[in-house]
């Protein structure tokens, strides 16, 4: 099984599809990538799925800002309202319009991935979320207002070599900063 600890996942396992999955902080991202091993157990393929590696603050390296505002907060964000991590203590978060996160995975094998995430928004907010992978749309949303963490689940076909795995969350309205958990 892969890493589900928090953000997205991307896994392959062997007789069913390969499965890229991401568990999200306000749109709270744990991704995993898994191959199809000889066993049945997958492997997560995303690195620092739960953003748990350097804790609060800057997004950095395995991950990328392309656009926009998006840091890394602890679970509950320290503010009233604020997401909870979906395991873990921390989630992406993309903060006030919104921005687009990045990571690429690297893939030895084509097939079928299945690839998943967790997203909230804060208390009393709407947000908009787009998920791709490889360029392909897995996920799109534009009026997201659940404030506990939500599972989104797609299977992708994706061919060996490297695939990017893109987050862009747009803030619509509510009260406040806008604060949303990937």
């Amino acid at each position: 099984m892969a890493d589900r600890t928090s953000g997205a996942f991307f896994s392959r396992t062997p007789r069913l599809p390969r499965f890229l999955s991401l568990p999200a902080a306000v749109v709270a991202p744990f991704l995993a990538l898994a191959m199809p091993p000889t066993s049945a157990s997958a492997q997560n393929l995303i690195q620092d799925p739960g953003f748990e590696a350097n804790g609060s603050g800057s997004v950095r390296p395995p991950w990328y800002v392309e656009s926009g505002s998006v840091d890394i907060w602890p679970d509950g964000g320290n503010i009233p309202g604020g997401p909870p991590a979906h395991s873990g203590g921390y989630y992406a978060n993309p903060v006030g319009g919104g921005g687009v996160l990045t990571q690429n995975v690297s893939l030895t094998k084509a097939g079928k991935y299945q690839f998943q995430f967790f997203y909230a928004a804060m208390a009393g907010q709407t947000w908009s979320l787009t998920a791709k992978v490889d360029g392909i749309t897995v996920f799109t949303k534009s009026d997201i207002t659940n404030a506990t963490m939500e599972s989104a689940t797609s299977v992708v076909k994706l061919n060996a070599g490297s695939a990017q795995v893109l987050f862009d969350a747009g803030f619509i309205s509510g009260p406040g900063f806008g604060e949303f958990a990937i």
